[in-house]
């Protein structure tokens, strides 16, 4: 991947060496401007995820739904409410500040998008040295998203499970199956300890702490419940397609089979006479008929 890097950084120099004087002086400006839409994109997005969290921690003054009432009213996805509240999240007013003004070895700054993702690597440890390698190795947001899914497969990040992407419809569908599983299995659990225990004794376990908790793991369900609701839609869907596929190449299989006595007169078929039989057959005919010629009385 370096060297990839180092061949595209020495490309954009050659480019710009290339470049007039009055060429390059447009080429600055719109590159400035790009980066200076690129810091404030990247803070602004900052400063409504905090709206977000704080929306999202006080069910009493901002009532339920939070996420789904702000995208529905803004005409944006759940998930992008999600991702500004996630970065919110990990990175503070400074922090956040401190990562839009600063520049990668090609003098460019990060885009939202690698915030987006360096947010989802709870382990700090681990996103700092994904951010030093952003800057350093100035990669781009599918080059980090490949990096984080090859750090996924060898290592625990924070509290997530270990995740290895399938290679397969099969496989998919068989960790999905296999989650969903897992989930049914720890709900007996989870209802004797936390449902039946706050139903009982609430005053026993009343706490801002627990109000935040709950308050949070609502938000958190809500997301799962979403993409869960989305993946059985989509997989009717994709079982009434793959239906449909099975029953045409059922039926074209039929067709193309064909029935014994078909299968017979195609094997007695003759086949067609290539162009050196062709010439051969009329020499033979043109022979016989001036043999008859030379037989006949008259």
């Amino acid at each position: 991947m370096s060297t990839e890097l180092t061949v595209a950084s020495k490309e954009v120099r050659r480019i710009l060496g290339e470049m007039t004087p009055a060429l390059r002086k447009v080429y600055d400006k719109i590159s400035e401007r790009l980066n200076s839409l690129a810091r404030v994109d990247i803070v602004a997005r900052h400063e409504l995820g905090t709206e977000i969290v704080a929306a999202c921690g006080d069910q009493k003054k901002y009532g339920e739904h939070v996420v789904e009432n702000l995208a529905g009213a803004l005409g944006l996805s759940t998930s992008q409410i999600y991702q500004w509240r996630d970065v919110a999240a990990a990175y503070s007013k400074d922090e956040i500040k401190a990562l839009s003004e600063r520049l990668t070895s090609q003098n460019t700054p990060i885009s939202f998008e690698h915030v987006k993702l360096l947010a989802s690597v709870h382990d700090l440890a681990i996103r700092k040295k994904l951010t030093s390698a952003v800057f350093k190795e100035c990669l781009s947001s599918r080059d980090l998203l490949a990096l984080i899914h090859e750090l996924l497969k060898d290592r625990a990040i924070s509290h997530e499970v270990r995740w290895q992407i399938p290679r397969s419809p099969a496989a998919a569908l068989a960790k999905l199956s296999k989650l969903a599983g897992q989930l049914a299995e720890h709900q007996a659990g989870i209802d004797q300890v936390l449902f039946t225990k706050l139903s009982d004794e609430p005053g026993k376990y009343a706490s801002d702490e627990l109000v935040g908790q709950i308050e949070d793991t609502c938000c958190e369900l809500e997301k799962a419940m979403k993409t869960l609701q989305s993946d059985h839609l989509k997989l009717n869907s994709a079982l009434d397609s793959v239906r449909r596929a099975l029953r045409a190449k059922e039926a074209e299989n039929k067709e193309t089979a064909g029935t014994p006595e078909r299968l017979k007169k195609k094997a007695k078929t003759k086949p067609a006479a290539t162009p050196a039989a062709k010439a051969a057959e009329a020499r033979e005919k043109l022979k016989h008929k001036k043999k008859r010629l030379a037989l006949s009385p008259f």
